[in-house]
């Protein structure tokens, strides 16, 4: 579990990184398209969570 969670701050990181500044919903639009969300979109809170914690 903490590894998987891990994988999604390094998802977060590199895709802000990589595209540069974002909205968020073009966040959660990559979001939808990786391997990560099973095509579900992201919580508004779960961004906020992720984003505190990195």
């Amino acid at each position: 579990m903490a590894k998987e969670l891990f994988n999604r701050y390094v998802w977060l990181i590199d895709t802000l990184q990589r595209y540069g500044r974002l909205t968020r919903r073009e966040i959660d639009g990559l979001w939808q398209r990786s391997e990560y969300s099973d095509g579900k979109p992201m919580a508004r809170r779960t961004f906020m969570n992720y984003r505190q914690a990195i």
